[in-house]
């Protein structure tokens, strides 16, 4: 054939214009596969009936659900092909095989993408938490590894990987035999094209309120690979320019949370003390049940004898950054992280306040310098503002015969190590010390750290009793420098878990007890005479109020959006919890019960416990259901707004700030 010939519009060559469009329905016809594929997944699990419950129906007819496909088949059975009749008809032959061939790959690989989405965190995510976990995996590549095989990754891998090959494989006979193999492809093309064809026209008979996944998988994944979280777009830009003189008492009328007023309890009791969080990865609380006896557990035994305990304290995000910067700056997370590149002034939080009062400040993470998530950590952590942000200079030397896990105890260590370096130094020439700790070797998927348990629970609470080793090499380390009696020591998680591989309860895509709720314990000497447990819902907005109470330091505190864990009014509080960016779902407690809205589905939830089913639905046509999501959409507007005035404002001058003035 001439090159000519190769050249022309593909009717005029080809003598039918049919062949071609059969030809282009059965390439696109895997990415449309994975996609509706990926969708039936989702809404068979997660989806079909509380989409039937939220509209107020009690339950889909077959062609009801069909009409959720209605879009995905029109795209890959008649829009797609005549599509690429159009490329055909601008193209030479060549470039229309190569444009082709392009855009059928990455659409292929963003439908695997969006199905691997669905199947871990049961929402589609976006690149910025994409990339954050891909540069973790670079960071931490035997983690990553075993996060492919806990999450099953590595069959569906193999799956499309060997297909890919044997593809390869039997392309050069398939060249060979074309003009031989043509009717039979055309056939078979033909064949399959009606198969599809039928429930195409079919899905879109039936009426159907549409919902977001009635929209085309292809156009929800690049939707949120570049967009914002669902539902948060209407209300996003309500509160900006308020200053917080006018947000606050729009938050303590949202959330009903009372002006703590004076005088405070235990304020400045703890005055001159030394402060050190102690921040695990990945814990729920019921691994571990304050009222046990904890004989395995011999430093956390000895801490909670002098100690506020919150058997009911949560997290405010499933994101470690997010979660740690709600315990420093006592404000909701509703940015990534990387966002705090934008800012104009460190946020005022508790490093800013103790370091405004001549504390040594710093931050000591397990990493190791030279990886990228390394970096992005290490740069985030500055911004709010330490002395110092430590990290591993290098990594430990290897040992012989350790296990796989021993690595990332070690670099833990290390990290431990540096921050009892800069303690014993500061305490040597009388300076009080801020640390902030984050071990890493309970990261999830939990490893193994003793000898055949498979039991995840009991693999938690095997890595807690390796913390807790930890744990007392500090308490030693301040005890030896005499400043024990003297030293404020948090004990918590970041969050819980985020796997159903850790707990087959577990729900993807909503938010749960299971990830929220986490142990903590403030450890105040002479000041808690004897373990107090803590009925009431506190938050990891609550432990920087809290510092700085016992401090009695008033200054920087204009931003607090939490309570001191020992204030009753708690009880009436409602306490926000944020997961839209990672499940695709926020929610709240008031009073005795839980809600939760899912804006992809539009279905909103409401229990006694953080655990929802089908059953806790909310009708669509409720006052309740309008109440949930209005909460939601004006707490993350105010809490958006809260937040960007506080790593935007210009510093205030001196003497012009708003300090908490004891009356």
């Amino acid at each position: 054939m001439s090159v000519s010939t190769q050249d022309s519009p593909a009717w005029q060559h080809e003598g039918d214009w049919r062949t071609l469009f059969l030809t282009s329905f059965l390439i696109w016809l895997t990415p449309t596969l994975v996609g509706v594929t990926a969708k039936a997944w989702f809404l068979a699990k997660h989806g079909f009936a509380s989409v039937a419950g939220s509209l107020s129906l009690h339950s889909l007819s077959v062609g009801q659900r069909l009409s959720f496909f209605r879009a995905d088949l029109a795209f890959g059975v008649f829009l797609l092909p005549l599509c690429f009749l159009g490329v055909r008809a601008l193209l030479p032959i060549r470039w229309y095989s190569r444009t082709v061939v392009a855009v059928t790959l990455m659409a292929l690989v963003v439908q695997l993408l969006a199905f691997g989405e669905f199947v871990v965190l049961g929402n589609l995510a976006g690149y910025e938490l994409l990339a954050e976990g891909f540069d973790w995996g670079l960071a931490h590549p035997l983690a990553a590894l075993e996060y492919l095989v806990a999450f099953d990754f590595i069959k569906p891998l193999v799956i499309v990987g060997g297909t890919a090959a044997a593809l390869l494989s039997i392309w050069p006979l398939v060249r060979q035999r074309r003009q031989a193999l043509k009717k039979q492809i055309y056939a078979v093309s033909a064949a399959l094209w009606i198969v599809c064809a039928a429930p195409a026209i079919a899905s879109w008979l039936p009426w159907m309120r549409p919902t977001v996944f009635h929209s085309a998988m292809i156009s929800l994944t690049v939707q949120s690979l570049f967009g914002s979280e669902l539902g948060s777009e209407s209300s996003a830009e309500r509160y900006d320019g308020y200053s917080i003189g006018t947000l606050r008492p729009i938050y303590q009328q949202l959330a009903n949370a009372a002006s703590p007023g004076w005088p405070r309890p235990h304020w400045g009791a703890a005055k001159g003390y030394d402060v050190v969080l102690f921040v695990m990865e990945t814990g729920p609380a019921h691994i571990l049940s304050w009222d046990a006896n904890l004989n395995d557990f011999p430093n956390l035994q000895r801490l909670r004898q002098n100690a506020w305990v919150g058997t009911q304290h949560y997290t405010t995000s499933p994101e470690s950054f997010r979660a740690i910067t709600s315990m420093l700056l006592s404000m909701y997370p509703v940015r990534h992280s990387r966002s705090f590149v934008e800012r104009r002034r460190t946020p005022p939080g508790l490093i800013q306040s103790l370091h405004a009062t001549g504390y040594e400040t710093g931050v000591y993470l397990p990493n190791v310098h030279g990886t990228r998530h390394a970096k992005d950590e290490e740069d985030y952590y500055k911004t709010l503002g330490p002395d110092r942000v430590s990290i591993p200079d290098t990594s430990p030397v290897p040992r012989a015969n350790a296990p796989g896990w021993q690595e990332a105890q070690d670099l833990d260590v290390l990290a431990l190590r540096n921050l009892e370096g800069a303690y014993r130094a500061a305490a040597s020439t009388g300076t009080r010390f801020l640390g902030v700790f984050a071990p890493q070797l309970s990261h999830e998927p939990w490893v193994d750290v003793t000898t055949g348990e498979h039991d995840m629970a009991k693999r938690r609470y095997n890595l807690m009793k390796v913390e807790d080793r930890e744990l007392g090499e500090l308490i030693t380390t301040v005890e030896r420098a005499g400043r024990l009696n003297k030293t404020l020591l948090v004990v918590t998680c970041d969050h819980g878990l985020r796997s159903s591989e850790s707990d087959s309860s577990f729900r993807a895509g909503q938010i749960d007890d299971l990830t929220f709720h986490v142990p903590f314990l403030l450890y105040a000497p002479g000041i808690v005479k004897q373990q107090t447990n803590l009925s009431w819902m506190t938050s990891h907005l609550d432990i920087t109020p809290s510092i700085l109470d016992l401090l009695g330091i008033s200054e920087g505190r204009e931003f607090e959006a939490g309570t001191a864990i020992w204030n009753e009014s708690l009880k009436d509080r409602t306490t926000f919890f944020w997961a839209a960016q990672y499940f695709g779902a926020n929610g709240y407690h008031s009073r005795d019960s839980f809600s939760m809205w899912n804006p992809m589905i539009n279905v909103t939830y409401r229990n006694h416990t953080l655990h929802f089913t089908a059953a806790d639905a909310v009708p669509l046509d409720s006052l309740a259901h309008g109440d949930i999501i209005d909460r939601i959409q004006t707490m993350g507007a105010l809490g958006s707004a809260w937040y960007n005035l506080a790593i935007s404002a210009p510093a205030a001058p001196p003497g012009t700030s708003a300090p908490i003035q004891p009356k």
